[in-house]
């Protein structure tokens, strides 16, 4: 179960995807949006539809309107948004390869329970 409060190192870990900007239009504003359903499904079979994903480091930034508002993944739905834009799990890799650590690696630790306070 999850922490209420992201403990530092996830919070730490949300600034460094914010920084990068939105995924698609490099947008500086921009918010996180958990990754699930959709192309996640195929790659980890999360048949989950909670919009928390399935780990709090496999995150992307989106600029609001393309998280939230009429253009956004949580308006138009993820498998047309995916066919608009990008497959969640390619925009994930292209975070991943921007940051000098590795984000499965701190998926799959947090899934097996590792504290990383």
């Amino acid at each position: 179960m999850r922490k209420k409060n992201a403990n530092k190192e996830v919070r730490e870990h949300y600034k460094r995807v914010f920084d990068l900007g939105c995924v698609i239009s490099r947008n500086p504003q921009c918010c996180i949006h958990h990754c699930h359903s959709g192309s996640m499904t195929a790659r980890y079979g999360n048949k989950s539809q909670s919009q928390r994903g399935i780990s709090d480091y496999l995150v992307i930034p989106l600029h609001p309107d393309l998280h939230t508002g009429d253009n956004g993944i949580h308006t138009l739905g993820i498998d047309l948004w995916e066919t608009l834009y990008a497959p969640q799990t390619e925009l994930l890799d292209w975070v991943n390869n921007l940051l000098d650590y590795d984000i499965y690696e701190l998926a799959l630790r947090e899934k097996n329970g590792f504290n990383t306070d």
